[in-house]
């Protein structure tokens, strides 16, 4: 079922747009956790615990390291 993660949030997104909304941070934020579910091979339904870690990780994109967690608050 995971393996369908990401053409679910594909079609998710496709549906909000066609509903008028930009999603642009929004696409970034699932799309990475979509490919974090992935990589991690999880089965099964989402837990609290997969999804605390993905938002811990850190990202480097800007000059002071972030994490997922502070990008979507």
């Amino acid at each position: 079922m995971m393996g369908d993660l990401t053409t679910q949030v594909e079609c998710y997104l496709s549906e909000k747009r066609y509903l008028g909304f930009e999603m642009s941070h929004a696409s970034y934020c699932l799309r990475s956790f979509a490919r974090y579910v992935q990589r991690a091979n999880h089965q099964g339904p989402l837990t609290l615990e997969l999804m605390t870690e993905w938002a811990s990780k850190g990202r480097f994109t800007e000059a002071v390291p972030i994490s997922m967690a502070q990008v979507v608050a």
